[in-house]
């Protein structure tokens, strides 16, 4: 069930928030559980035992690892419980690549039945994981209530696609939140915001791409393949940040605040200011539960650690070599900017070619991304500089892209802040702000909506992208 359905609009999340708000205040955590995991059962019927078992195991072995005085060494818990966690995540998303590997390079001949992918396998598991090893830390109490758990885990709004919330930041609230109009409101005018942008800017990009992407590369052109690059930039954005203004905004709705996934990503001066901006709460992870143990940058070979953690960012996105490729791209250039840092050369260099630089490095990272493999990325490349195509431009690429200049320049107007630099000059003059925000404000989220409905009833059903992963 996807969060720009009609069913999940008009019938799921209705009900759900009619019951949480009539049922006793001590049973809503339990109320929240049971509507998660109906949540995932109506799209993941066959795994929905599994993901109870998941549920189950990170439960007890939380409070193995809990209790001070057992007679056990707790790093004999924890190995076996993350072996499980990570062994499970590797058996559905790695294992039929590994095999491929296995195949290719020593021609064994193994065979496997396709494994469907569970839903959200890679958040909960990194949900489940952060539970563990900050019961392990110290960082968060070991949780005896088992809804706790279960809820922190399967928490609809999040288990699909993120945030990647920290185990002490969500359940520090399981039991200390309280209903406010002010931020239920902002929760409301969230999930709005979200569902334009995934249903008018990504969807609309999508029809205009996904031609792009399936074209061989002797039939690209070159016009073609920069505007489906430029494009398939602004529809993974539009199309991830719209989903996670939608779960924060679902979150706010129950009481519980989650932290940010986007910062306005493609205004960054440097590839390491773009993942302080890029799925926030990912690098986060990285950063606390992979980087700082590897001894961070102050023990061990920092360039290593950060080579690993990208390698294992783009292993983590899909298993296949154009999303490893993908990562080490984007960790080269980390590792240059670093290098860079610590040679204490100073470069006066303008914004402008900051800029021009990071959305360079990410764009061509993006088609890889998209590409259906590692070499169709690659020939993607060469096309953008005419290399394998035997055109530059044609008819059909030209009238696509006038027909479609609307989109483009509203995706990338939204790239940038200036709605909210907006607010903030408004918010100054108190009359005015108030006319805005109760009046205007108040138009313009409605109208949203009413669009966002039309493009229900038009359009054709498009899931989130990251669902993939």
């Amino acid at each position: 069930m996807s969060f720009s359905t009609p069913v999940f609009l008009f019938l799921f999340f209705p009900l759900i928030i009619l019951g949480y708000y009539l049922i006793h205040p001590k049973l809503k955590n339990a109320f929240l559980l049971i509507a998660s995991l109906v949540f995932y059962a109506w799209g993941e019927p066959k795994f929905i035992v599994v993901f109870l078992v998941i549920i189950l195991f990170n439960y007890f072995a939380g409070l193995l690892l809990g209790v001070d005085n057992f007679k056990y060494s707790r790093r004999m818990v924890l190995i076996p419980v993350l072996a499980g966690n990570i062994g499970l995540l590797f058996y559905y998303k790695y294992l039929m690549f590994s095999t491929e590997i296995i195949n290719n390079v020593f021609d064994a001949g193994l065979t496997l039945k396709e494994i469907a992918l569970p839903l959200g396998i890679s958040f909960f598991t990194f949900r489940s994981i952060s539970y563990i090893l900050d019961v392990y830390w110290g960082t968060t109490r070991m949780q005896k209530n088992p809804i706790n758990v279960a809820l922190y885990i399967s928490f609809f709004p999040q288990v699909s696609m993120g945030p990647i919330t920290k185990s002490n930041v969500f359940l520090s609230q399981m039991n200390n939140r309280h209903w406010e109009l002010n931020t239920f409101t902002c929760g409301i005018k969230r999930f709005i915001i979200g569902l334009a942008k995934k249903l008018i800017i990504a969807d609309t990009l999508s029809a205009i791409v996904a031609p792009v992407f399936l074209m061989s590369a002797d039939e690209r052109t070159v016009v073609a393949a920069w505007y489906g690059m430029i494009g398939y930039c602004l529809q993974l954005y539009f199309d991830f940040s719209g989903y996670t203004d939608m779960a924060i905004g679902l979150s706010k709705m129950f009481a519980f605040e989650t932290p940010e996934n986007f910062n306005y990503p493609y205004i960054a001066k440097s590839i390491t200011d773009f993942w302080r901006r890029w799925h926030i709460t990912l690098g986060d992870f990285f950063k606390n539960y992979v980087y700082f143990p590897l001894g961070g940058s102050r023990k061990g070979n920092v360039y290593v650690n950060i080579f690993i953690v990208f390698f294992l960012t783009g292993l983590w996105h899909g298993a296949a070599w154009s999303f490893i490729v993908w990562g080490l791209w984007h960790g080269l250039f980390r590792l240059i900017e670093m290098a860079y840092k610590r040679s204490k050369i100073e470069l006066k260099i303008p914004s402008v070619f900051k800029h021009l630089y990071v959305i360079s490095v990410v764009a061509m990272g993006w088609v890889l991304f998209r590409a259906d493999n590692l070499l169709s990325g690659v020939k993607y490349w060469g096309n953008l500089i005419g290399i394998g195509t035997t055109s530059f431009s044609d008819s059909y690429s030209l009238f696509t892209l006038k027909s479609t200049m609307n989109i483009f320049i509203i995706g990338i107007f939204f790239c940038f802040p200036v709605a909210k630099k907006t607010q903030e000059l408004v918010r100054k003059k108190k009359e005015l702000y108030n006319f805005v925000n109760n009046v205007l404000m108040t138009a313009i989220y409605v109208g949203l909506l009413l669009i966002c409905i039309a493009y229900m009833q038009i359009g054709t059903y498009n899931p989130f992208l990251y669902n993939n992963f």
